[in-house]
């Protein structure tokens, strides 16, 4: 399951970034 939490945080992280990215 820990590997699934830092792969789901990760993904998030990377969807938020690439979001802000396209934002700014």
């Amino acid at each position: 399951s820990k590997g699934i939490m830092s792969d789901k945080t990760a993904r998030k992280e990377n969807v938020g970034g690439e979001i802000l990215c396209n934002i700014w």
